[in-house]
């Protein structure tokens, strides 16, 4: 079963390398969402989210979550009790960790420490 991987924040990141990549700006805070799962039913139509928000401020921190079409967070993301023989989960964190990594490439995050539950 794959497992989503750790990332960390890179401390050099500037508020024009997170506009470079995507990132845009809303309410004092770079925000970047992408699609991890499209509906079946409709292959073009995002059904799960990544979301990461980043804040550059004197102490800057990333958060990110996995969220449905209606905002509510992605269970199995979080609780690996409904990972089991779960194949939407499997596509979600293989994308989820593509994503990601494709920031750790453009030197917006880093890899982080193992993720322990």
């Amino acid at each position: 079963m794959t497992e989503p991987k750790e990332y960390k924040l890179r401390r050099s990141v500037t508020p024009d390398d997170l506009l470079r990549v995507g990132f845009v700006i809303h309410n004092n805070t770079y925000v970047l969402k992408s699609a991890v799962y499209n509906y079946t039913n409709k292959p073009k139509t995002p059904a799960i989210y990544l979301v990461v928000a980043i804040g550059l401020n004197d102490n800057p921190i990333m958060i990110h979550s996995i969220v449905d079409d209606g905002g509510t967070t992605y269970p199995p993301f979080y609780n690996k009790s409904q990972r089991e023989n779960n194949l939407v989960y499997e596509e979600v964190i293989n994308n989820y960790n593509k994503i990601m990594d494709d920031l750790v490439n453009k030197k917006i995050l880093k890899i982080g420490r193992r993720r322990h539950d």
